[in-house]
């Protein structure tokens, strides 16, 4: 037989009382109790924010253990990955008002180019040669429309990577979108 170790205590031991359930203690947090996400209802779970993650380890542990997990999120700069997030989630809130006003702004160049198509320069010798070239006017607002129309694109594409990276799944079961593999 081998001999019996001394029982080292763990940090369950040393700072939870022998009545503190975690379940228990979690349902008394605002929702439905984090033990029990799974993959099919992590959505229902509110996220997104620091002072959540907070507001539920003090109201788990205890103080002093709440103190040690904070700290050690603060020095892995959890935090700081709520803050990123919060401004990718601007970012892509900015890049969806940038492709919607140029959007517009490329469908106004359109009609202004439409009014003007029939403005061209030439004069009638150039109609006989079977050459005609568009007005500076239209010229320039043609140009204009296409690298609006390009501003958009590139607009809608960067939109479309930054709210990928905002919808990231919450949970470790789920893989990420194929924009971002």
């Amino acid at each position: 037989r081998a001999p019996s170790r001394a029982h080292s205590p763990t940090v369950h031991d040393i700072y939870m009382q022998p009545n503190d359930d975690p379940r228990e203690l979690c349902g008394k947090l605002p929702g439905a109790n984090i033990l029990d996400a799974t993959p099919e209802n992590i959505n229902d779970y509110c996220c997104g924010s620091w002072d959540l993650v907070v507001r539920d380890v003090e109201a788990t542990l205890p103080a002093a253990l709440a103190c040690e997990v904070l700290a050690e999120l603060a020095r892995q700069r959890v935090p700081e990955a709520f803050a990123l997030r919060l401004e990718l989630v601007c970012l892509k809130k900015i890049a969806y008002y940038l492709f919607a006003q140029g959007s517009s702004l490329e469908r106004q160049l359109a009609q202004l180019a439409t009014f003007w198509h029939g403005e061209h320069l030439g004069g009638p010798e150039g109609a006989a040669c079977g050459y005609w070239r568009h007005s500076a006017r239209l010229t320039e607002v043609s140009d204009a429309r296409v690298q609006c129309s390009g501003a958009v694109s590139a607009t809608a594409d960067a939109r479309a990577l930054v709210k990928h990276l905002c919808c990231l799944p919450r949970h470790s079961s789920k893989g990420c979108g194929a924009l971002l593999l």
